[in-house]
């Protein structure tokens, strides 16, 4: 009886109960991007070799692989990403802002069609308990990089459909580069 009732103290613990998941889920009910652009800064970014190649450029400071081309794309609840709808996919492409570039801007049009996903280390690792919300998704992504080595985010693009074409703009002070990008990188027509 004693080993019994040692056996169901023991099993009970290690199964979580419906307020502690090991991995934070979020029902589409849930969703709610953020209203105004994302914010991030150097401290939200880990810094390290220059990652910013010719193949990864969006612009001269600027890079991501959003133009490489994938076959197909996950959708974002099966890689934990929230999104409005189960048949959402999620594009994951590091952003690479080089040292000391002026604040930049990133933007998508307000057509609840797509959203830049990009987060702080904090959030991505899990190390701050936060996660990956619907907060980070936005229309708007503004990001300062740290002064002398290059930044990374980590992060990518939440699409509806990812063979669908639409504008990505880079602003760096007076410098507004627009971009006709695709969820999964293939080239617009």
């Amino acid at each position: 009886m004693v080993i019994l009732l040692l056996l169901v103290g023991a099993t009970s613990g290690c199964t979580p109960s419906d307020n502690e998941r090991s991995e934070p889920t979020q029902s589409s009910s849930a969703w709610s991007p953020s209203a105004t652009a994302v914010q991030l800064g150097c401290e939200d970014g880990l810094t390290g070799p220059d990652l910013l190649t010719d193949e990864t450029k969006l612009t001269d400071t600027v890079g991501s692989a959003l133009l490489e081309q994938l076959s197909r794309l996950p959708q974002a609840n099966d890689v934990g990403i929230p999104a409005p709808s189960e048949d959402w996919y999620f594009r994951k492409a590091p952003l690479f802002v080089a040292p000391g570039t002026p604040a930049v801007t990133l933007s998508l049009p307000e057509d609840g069609s797509q959203y830049l996903m990009w987060t702080s280390d904090d959030a991505w690792t899990g190390s701050a308990g936060e996660g990956i919300s619907s907060a980070w998704a936005a229309t708007e992504l503004s990001i300062t990089a740290c002064p002398d080595l290059t930044t990374s985010y980590f992060g990518g693009l939440l699409v509806k459909d990812p063979s669908q074409c639409f504008p990505l703009e880079v602003r760096q002070e007076d410098q507004i580069e627009v971009l006709s990008i695709r969820g999964d990188g293939a080239a617009c027509a």
